[in-house]
């Protein structure tokens, strides 16, 4: 910006030199701070404003304490640079898992359903999801949460908001958000992504922060519950979620909880990924085959304890950066794919085509032969079928 000359002959002098030089020193110190705050990758979103309304709660603004991220973080400060993406995924399981292995779950106390509200399309949906006697939590738009506000003050005891926006959302992806939003409008991309449509910005970030918002709804955990289940509002399933499923939730919900469908390994994508791509990710060679590849559906019911949502959101965002740097993009469903098949010990997956609620197998499939008791919305299906 210039040094300013000053000349001390008389006293007007020395008085506009000092008004100069202290105006040169704000503007420094102006366009400093500036710089700083948009260069700086933000590890979490700016808090909402929660002015004396009961219904809003706000982000929290400070790092996590949580065990399972102390002992993350401190893995990450001694693990060499050279060891990267799915290696250092490798690693922080081998180190942490057992942090999460050895939680426990009070099964005596319900779960906190969490989602977001964007879309004018989704107010019917949320009227009805704000009514149902359950702790909830909702990532909202000041717009849609004017809407609803009124209806949402009769069931203070159980519903809570978190004001946020797109844009701020935007910052859950760091540094990673400049290779997202390249990728978005990259033509090859469009090609076998988006039906040849440019997706929007807004749909960019909503098909890949949930995991990031159901993780900062179990830190804030307004409801104090052990366990937070992630439910999208546009899912014709969410009807059958009621009180009296706790108990069978709670029993899918030790681990991980994923419903999964299935896909042949002769495709030639996997989520969005192509198959080789895909395979490099989990297995050790591009080649690899198997017989079927189960496909994690985040458009169904999907969470568990603070300990398992702690780890498997970490390595979710371990593995969204390292894909995005390579020039992949997905969704949430395809990160959470790769994490869930690398790591399948993290995972309680339930059989979201073919489910049976007295089925002997670990992820409720019906045995072979039997017929299906629940081929649709397997996970609350089979938890409403259970309580009866």
């Amino acid at each position: 910006w210039g040094s300013p000359t000053c000349s001390m002959s008389f006293d007007s002098s020395l008085k506009l030199c000092l008004v100069v030089l202290l105006s040169a020193l704000i503007r420094y110190l102006t366009l400093s701070t500036t710089t700083t705050s948009t260069s700086t990758s933000t590890a979490f979103p700016t808090p909402s404003t929660a002015p004396n309304n009961p219904l809003l709660i706000s982000f929290l603004t400070t790092a996590s304490t949580h065990p399972i991220t102390t002992r993350i973080h401190r893995v990450a400060t001694t693990t060499p640079h050279t060891l990267t993406g799915k290696r250092y995924a490798d690693l922080i399981v081998k180190e942490v898992s057992h942090l999460a292995e050895d939680s426990s779950t009070d099964t005596t106390t319900p779960h906190t359903i969490v989602t977001c509200a964007f879309e004018p399309s989704e107010i019917t949906s949320l009227q009805s999801f704000i009514q149902k006697p359950l702790p909830k939590l909702i990532f909202i738009d000041q717009g849609t949460f004017d809407r609803v506000q009124s209806l949402a003050s009769a069931h203070l005891d159980d519903t809570r908001f978190v004001i946020t926006t797109i844009l701020e959302l935007s910052k859950f992806f760091g540094k990673s958000l400049a290779d997202i939003e390249s990728i978005r409008v990259n033509p090859s991309y469009l090609e076998y992504s988006s039906g040849g449509s440019q997706p929007s910005f807004a749909s960019i970030v909503l098909r890949h922060v949930r995991p990031y918002l159901l993780r900062e709804a179990s830190r804030l955990n307004p409801f104090d519950t052990s366990t937070f289940l992630w439910v999208t509002l546009s899912d014709p399933c969410i009807g059958s979620l009621a009180p009296e499923s706790s108990t069978f939730l709670h029993r899918i919900t030790s681990r991980f909880l994923v419903p999964y469908t299935t896909q042949s390994s002769d495709t030639t994508h996997v989520h969005s990924f192509r198959q080789p791509s895909f395979n490099f990710y989990v297995f050790e060679n591009r080649a690899k085959k198997q017989s079927n590849i189960l496909l994690v559906n985040t458009q169904s019911v999907w969470g568990g304890n603070s300990n398992y949502i702690e780890l498997v959101v970490y390595l979710y965002d371990v593995f969204l950066r390292f894909t995005v740097l390579e020039g992949l993009l997905g969704d949430d469903s395809t990160i959470l794919t790769i994490v869930a098949t690398r790591y399948p010990k993290l995972f309680q997956k339930v059989n979201d085509e073919n489910a049976c609620v007295n089925s002997v197998n670990e992820d409720f499939s019906c045995e072979e032969g039997s017929s299906p008791s629940a081929v649709t919305c397997a996970v609350l299906t089979l938890a409403k079928m259970a309580s009866h």
